[in-house]
């Protein structure tokens, strides 16, 4: 995760940011901060901050369990705002999407937001099937084929809106 939110850069937190000298300002906060990191990495968590100059400024903190990531922590300074925290979120939430598209992880628990794959084009095939039955049905095929999709598609909808 790559990207600049109000004047403060975000990143992945690894190993090696933690050995170094940006969690100066979060250690005044949580002195065991380095250790919830380390255990947290060695059970594949994953770690999102928010830092400036060099420093970060807040991180949030994703158990994983079961191919599932639970959130577990934010720890941040006083300098960070809410709205500065909202706009990171909206970052984290696009990220973490993206990691249930590609299957890296079945689906995230974050307080009341549940991220889960998009089943919704699986719904296609069976609308086209019944579309081209139905052209079948009227001798028509290409009203079947239209009518099949736009079938699959308002099926997708309906079911990923439930």
């Amino acid at each position: 995760m790559f990207g600049y939110v109000k004047g403060y850069s975000t990143c992945n937190v690894t190993k090696k940011k933690i050995n170094d000298e940006s969690l100066r300002e979060l250690l005044t906060i949580d002195n065991n901060i380095k250790n919830k990191l380390e255990d947290a990495l060695s059970k594949d968590a994953y770690i999102v901050g928010l830092k400036k100059k060099k420093a970060l400024k807040c991180i949030y903190i994703f158990n994983k369990e079961h191919d599932t990531l639970i959130f577990s922590e934010i720890i941040k300074t006083d300098e960070i705002t809410d709205k500065i925290l909202t706009a990171f979120e909206k970052d984290i939430i696009a990220d973490l999407t993206d990691k249930v598209s590609s299957k890296e992880v079945s689906q995230v628990d974050w307080n009341d937001i549940v991220i889960e794959p998009d089943n919704s084009l699986y719904w296609l095939p069976i609308g086209l099937s019944l579309g081209v039955l139905f052209g079948i049905a009227i001798d028509d095929i290409a009203i079947g084929i239209c009518f099949g999709v736009a079938l699959g598609c308002c099926l997708g909808v309906i079911v990923k809106n439930k």
